[in-house]
């Protein structure tokens, strides 16, 4: 009998881009939570943190995806099956002229051999999300009274003032290691499942309502 001549069977992998260290640690935990959730197995990923949404624009992007993650997933037997692009919407609100045109980001990416795309709209940046779980952040704080409204136009300054009212600071990218454990990905997720649904799909999660 011959022996099958067939390619090797790759597992399906996805990397979910973010735009900055607090992205990354956050998406770092709502996948945990997924993996721990979910009632069917989800596929195998990787965050990588672009530190910038202006990165997604530049064409050294898809030249990593292509010469370095790809070749390495597929030398651990998986393939890049999806790609999933995260940023705050805060920095296209007002610009007419978006940072990242993101139809043709997706043209590129699959032109790859990468089956699926999707970007996530974090409105209007992270710290909004954080914010989602408002008690989590007061038990960090051990503030024992869970205000009705903070002070602030923006997540990131309403974060901030509510820190300062603790005599602690907010800083980007380095505060959230030290709160995320009270957070709870359930009522994030709840609350911003709209935004993450696609990403869901991608990564094969299932969550029984």
């Amino acid at each position: 009998m011959k022996k099958g001549t067939g390619k090797k069977v790759l597992t399906p992998h996805v990397v979910i881009f973010v735009e900055g260290d607090t992205d990354e640690v956050f998406f770092g935990r709502l996948v945990a939570y997924y993996r721990q959730i979910s009632s069917t197995p989800i596929h195998s990923c990787e965050i990588q943190n672009m530190k910038g949404v202006s990165r997604y624009a530049s064409s050294k992007f898809v030249g990593k995806l292509d010469a370095e993650i790809i070749p390495k997933s597929e030398r651990k037997g998986m393939k890049v099956y999806g790609v999933s692009c995260s940023y705050d919407t805060d920095v296209f609100e007002d610009d007419e002229s978006p940072v990242v045109d993101w139809q043709k980001l997706r043209k590129s990416i699959i032109r790859l051999g990468v089956e699926e795309f999707c970007t996530i709209e974090v409105k209007s940046a992270i710290e909004d999300w954080l914010l989602d779980d408002l008690e989590g952040l007061c038990t960090f704080l051990k503030q024992k009274d869970v205000p009705n409204s903070l002070k602030g136009s923006n997540g990131y300054t309403k974060l901030l003032n509510l820190f300062k009212r603790r005599g602690k600071i907010y800083a980007k990218g380095v505060s959230i290691e030290n709160f995320i454990d009270c957070l709870s990905m359930e009522k994030i997720r709840d609350k911003r499942k709209t935004a993450l649904s696609e990403l869901e799909r991608i990564l094969n999660v299932t969550i029984q309502n």
